[in-house]
């Protein structure tokens, strides 16, 4: 769908309306503060720059070409307003040449999550094999704010998450686990399980979900995760009902 002739201001809102977007989420989308991006919401800057990594957000709900950070006559970066409360007011920004930065190396955290319509997200976590190691705590914590992040709009619409976990064996062989593949977690239904059966550990949750659903799973490690976040078919008052009954929870927890 193409949107050039759509004033940016109108390309803004549209954009983070389609996707149920935050401010935040929509900056760390297009590699910019959510303070320009409101901006060019509320027409204060042209914000003709962004036109083409914002029609690729509103397109495909994330962003192949980033704007290219402007340049001072000499050709160097223009340096840029810091955040509040730094030691220096202004600082120069990393250049991405308008594309990308490429991925990290397999074995490094990582999180992307992808817009989808209707508010929908899809949140990609790589982590490392290493027990106890930074990246791999990184990923486990980033997998928590993504079912927190879910849990908290459930307010608005009942929210659903299924899970594509991806393992590797000892002899590092991959395989890919599909978990929740029927009608999706209650994500707030898996936080209280974290919290209580498994003494908060995410990761023990995950274990335990392999375990029952792929008995025959062997020694393995979680090093990737795919958070598919949907509308449930069913309505919240069906929810509620089912919640008095005792009934829903018996869907899907093992």
């Amino acid at each position: 769908m193409s949107e050039d002739l759509l004033p940016m201001a109108d390309l803004v809102k549209r954009t983070k309306e389609a996707y149920g977007l935050t401010w935040h989420e929509m900056a760390a989308q297009l590699g910019r503060s959510d303070r320009m991006i409101r901006k060019i919401a509320r027409g204060e800057t042209s914000g003709e720059s962004f036109r083409r990594s914002i029609t690729e957000l509103y397109d495909r709900g994330e962003v192949e070409h980033l704007t290219p950070r402007r340049r001072s006559k000499d050709g160097h970066l223009a340096r840029v307003r810091s955040k509040a409360g730094a030691e220096e007011k202004s600082i120069t920004p990393e250049d991405t040449r308008g594309t990308r930065v490429a991925p990290v190396k397999r074995g490094r955290f990582s999180h992307t999550t992808t817009a989808l319509p209707g508010g929908n997200r899809l949140h990609h976590i790589e982590m490392p094999k290493t027990p106890k190691s930074i990246g791999r705590k990184k990923g486990l914590a980033a997998i928590d704010r993504a079912l927190l992040q879910v849990t908290k709009s459930q307010a608005k619409a009942d929210k659903r998450v299924k899970f594509n976990l991806t393992v590797e064996d000892s002899d590092g062989n991959r395989r890919v686990y599909e978990i929740g593949s029927k009608s999706g977690f209650h994500a707030s239904d898996v936080r209280s399980d974290i919290r209580t059966d498994f003494g908060g550990s995410v990761e023990a949750w995950m274990d335990h979900q392999i375990r029952s659903v792929y008995p025959d799973s062997g020694n393995v490690t979680v090093v990737s995760v795919d958070i598919n976040e949907h509308s449930a078919i069913r309505n919240k008052e069906t929810r509620k009902m089912e919640d008095a009954a005792r009934t829903r929870r018996n869907r899907w927890k093992r």
